[in-house]
């Protein structure tokens, strides 16, 4: 089942992928992509889902492959809590924080 499929009753646009763990910033925290159309937008895993979604950004070299921002986050608000990485992360947000 696609991420699209699996939040079917939302319209996310034309999401080709989720890589939840793209790599890791000059900070050395994890990042992942959104990706559509030969473009993107990224993503930091910080400390709260909402931190975390302050923190996407358009593709700076590729754009944002067509898809809508504002989607984007809004797919991500609903998709990365229910990922075991989300879980970990912000369930147990009492707990030091590592995704």
């Amino acid at each position: 089942m696609s991420i699209t499929e699996a939040h079917s009753d939302m319209d996310y646009g034309d999401f080709e992928f989720v890589d939840l763990h793209q790599g890791d910033d000059h900070k050395f925290r994890p990042f992942g992509y959104v990706a559509g159309d030969k473009g993107g937008f990224f993503f930091t895993w910080l400390p709260t889902l909402d931190d975390t979604l302050e923190s996407v950004e358009e593709d700076p070299q590729d754009g944002s492959g067509g898809l809508d921002e504002g989607a984007v986050r809004e797919f991500l608000e609903s998709y990365l809590p229910t990922t075991n990485r989300g879980r970990n992360a912000w369930e147990n947000a009492e707990e030091e924080w590592s995704p």
